[in-house]
């Protein structure tokens, strides 16, 4: 057995202490810059087999906390309790390790963690468990995390955040930045909570507005005036009699990473808001895959994209330029201009109505998904083109207001960024809440490093 490394109290601090000409930042005289593994350790969890998994917890069982439970509890497993789990309490702080989550911050959860996630062990003599959770919600641990972190699959580990550098003040001084950090967050809270309501009533407008006009109510006036009746003009047909739909990937081969390639665009790159894709920090893939799209399929104005996996429906316009390749997670919609107006289409895919046909087709499936064969068959609500062009019409001046509402999403964004900046500033000690008398934390830190003198 390799013999333990005894190391006195000054080589300890040397290594923990950021020198002054490292440190990211100035900070008060009474805070110092340590490094992350010098105080703070990570124990990542076990992956039991799914055959363990059960649905409701039983005697001598354990819950198994996933990354999904950050969000939803419409999935809890139990699985058998063992010697080998990395249990945790209410009261300690994971760290989500891999994919989309990476670097996602949760408390208040018990039990065992699997694999993707990692229990935060720090001394408690020196640090407040409030002040930890926002210090690793802050851009001084998110920041350097997204750097190193090698893929969101490779995700992490303990010596990945040795040279991350982290500020610590006083105790008492960390309880104040706690409570104002709380404070300004409820009432940022609030205000999003206002702006989230009013963003609310406008969708539920729109879903009404969009019932209305694909059950004819909305142009029921027009075609009166046209002598025109609904019964004759509006009828049922399946999408692939009017419509084409392309798998961009028919082979459900995802091509390669390929270095200043090709733009790889999924429903991720898709910005709902500003109607913007986002090509800079979309997959690459080779030209070559572009290359054997553009023989199979034409893109033209008015064709937009679906999610079939994870994020089903939610249609996104696309444009004709092509300079990206359609991720395999989408299908490529196109109307038979003769048959159907493009806009007409899309609109509908907006609705309750194409909605409820995708939700019913999810239920038939354990995945997330809704292949290409079940998208040619759904259901669309077709009228003639002349009551489709009016259609189009009145949705395109009903439906203004949804430049209102995306405003108001720049509302809820710059809430983000506010909290973002609140956290930066609160580890620079700039929310004037130091007070430069108290003890220097460097006495904490001594403390316990003392404890480590072998």
């Amino acid at each position: 057995m390799a013999k333990r490394e005894t190391l006195s109290l000054d080589e300890l601090l040397e290594r923990a202490l950021v020198k002054a000409e490292d440190k990211p930042c100035n900070v008060p005289n009474n805070w110092l810059h340590f490094y992350f593994t010098s105080l703070i350790d990570i124990q990542g969890g076990t992956q039991p087999p799914k055959s363990q998994f059960v649905s409701s917890l039983q005697e001598g069982y354990v819950r198994l906390v996933q990354i999904r439970d950050f969000a939803s509890y419409d999935y809890i497993v139990y699985i058998p309790a063992k010697d080998n789990l990395r249990y945790f309490e209410e009261k300690d702080i994971l760290i989500a390790r891999y994919g989309a989550s990476l670097g996602r911050i949760c408390t208040g959860l018990s039990g065992a963690c699997n694999v993707a996630l990692a229990k935060t062990i720090f001394p408690h003599q020196v640090f407040h468990t409030k002040f930890m959770y926002w210090l690793l919600n802050s851009e001084w641990f998110q920041n350097p995390l997204l750097s190193i972190s090698r893929t969101a699959q490779a995700g992490f580990n303990k010596e990945d955040l040795s040279g991350f550098k982290m500020p610590l003040p006083p105790l008492s001084e960390q309880q104040r930045i706690v409570d104002l950090i709380e404070l300004l967050f409820e009432k940022l809270d609030r205000a999003k909570e206002l702006v989230q309501n009013v963003l609310d009533s406008f969708e539920e407008r729109k879903l009404a507005i969009l019932h209305k006009a694909f059950t004819g109510d909305l142009t029921a006036k027009w075609r009166k005036e046209n002598g025109l009746y609904h019964d004759e003009e509006w009828k049922i047909v399946e999408l692939e009699k009017v419509a084409i739909a392309i798998d961009p990937h028919p082979s459900h081969r995802t091509p390669a990473s390929y270095e200043s390639g090709i733009p790889y665009i999924g429903i991720a790159e898709c910005n709902y808001r500003t109607l913007e894709i986002d090509f800079l920090n979309a997959r690459k893939v080779s030209p070559n895959v572009l290359d054997e799209h553009i023989s199979r399929y034409n893109i033209s104005d008015g064709d937009f994209i679906i999610g079939k996996i994870g994020t089903i429906g939610k249609p996104f316009e696309i444009p004709t330029s092509r300079n990206y390749v359609l991720s395999a997670n989408v299908i490529l919609i196109q109307a038979k201009k003769e048959h159907i107006i493009p806009k007409y289409m899309f609109y509908m895919f907006q609705s309750s109505h194409i909605e409820t046909q995708l939700l019913e087709g999810l239920k038939a499936t354990t995945q997330a998904a809704f292949g290409i064969k079940k998208v040619r068959k759904i259901k669309l609500n077709y009228c003639s083109i002349k009551e489709q062009e009016e259609i189009v019409r009145i949705l395109d001046n009903l439906l203004e207001n949804e430049q209102r509402a995306k405003k108001l999403c720049d509302v809820i964004d710059n809430i983000v960024h506010m909290k973002k900046s609140i956290l930066a500033r609160a580890f620079r000690g700039e929310l004037s809440t130091n007070n430069p008398n108290e003890e220097s934390s460097l006495e904490l830190l001594k403390e316990v490093l003392r404890e480590r003198v072998g």
